[in-house]
């Protein structure tokens, strides 16, 4: 509708204001993050939106968490969230740290991180879950049960923050049977956000290791740790890093 919309007024030969403002001094492109909507972001930058004065909306990304805080709305929350950040930062945008973590702070307190790995149990001793998940379809060439069986790094090569987001909206999720949802969310949410939580945690890890492992060692217990534990060692960068600015202060 956006796209269609902007072809009318070229067609009229209408001058567009694309960073005008709303009565609570929001931008369309603002607006687009916040409501999720990937897409229109896109639209919105092609048509030349002013990313070198954007703010990004954290305290509205989090209320959408808080909106969709049931069943599968969750999903499309999360990966709302990091599509839109992706988007932002393909096109040069630098998201500040404190809003990276404040966006994984909501994936832990509305229970996205994954506990243990259940579901992988599920479609090996269930066949009405198993002949369920070959049926939704997360894209042409991958079903939900392929999925389940990726590793993290070969999931990451296949799919996309989109990917999610379009699946989620197809309501195709629906057909998974309701005991199996939680732990199905969960699992999805631990896949999709693996690399990014992955990539903030490799520094902060790196730190607070220094001089005690070796930078492969390092990457291999990356690789065992669960996102939850990764958003740990990101909090315990910060503390670190703020103690070490009050030391330079001093």
């Amino acid at each position: 509708m956006m796209e269609k919309f902007l072809d009318i007024c070229d067609d009229f030969q209408a001058t567009i204001q694309v960073d005008a403002q709303n009565e609570s001094g929001f931008t369309p492109l603002q607006n687009a993050v916040e409501s999720l909507k990937p897409n229109v972001v896109d639209v919105l930058l092609d048509r030349g939106a002013d990313l070198s004065r954007f703010v990004f909306p954290i305290e509205n990304i989090c209320e959408n968490f808080e909106k969709n805080a049931r069943g599968w709305d969750k999903l499309r929350s999360a990966s709302g969230a990091l599509s839109v950040v992706e988007r932002l930062e393909k096109r040069g945008y630098d998201l500040n740290r404190d809003n990276a973590l404040t966006i994984l702070d909501s994936f832990k307190e509305y229970g996205l991180f994954e506990k243990s790995s259940d579901l992988e149990k599920c479609w090996r001793d269930d066949d009405e879950f198993a002949s369920r998940a070959k049926e939704i379809i997360v894209t042409s060439s991958l079903s939900l049960h392929d999925l389940i069986q990726l590793r993290p790094k070969e999931e990451e090569k296949l799919l996309t923050y989109t990917n999610y987001f379009e699946i989620e909206r197809s309501n195709n999720l629906d057909e998974i049977p309701k005991k199996y949802l939680d732990i199905c969310l969960t699992h999805l949410c631990e896949k999709m956000s693996r690399g990014y939580v992955r990539r903030l945690a490799q520094d902060p890890f790196q730190e607070l290791t220094r001089h005690k492992l070796p930078i492969l060692c390092c990457e291999k217990i990356i690789d065992e740790l669960k996102n939850e534990d990764l958003f740990e060692i990101c909090k315990a960068g910060e503390i670190l890093a703020e103690e070490n600015r009050a030391k330079m202060c001093n």
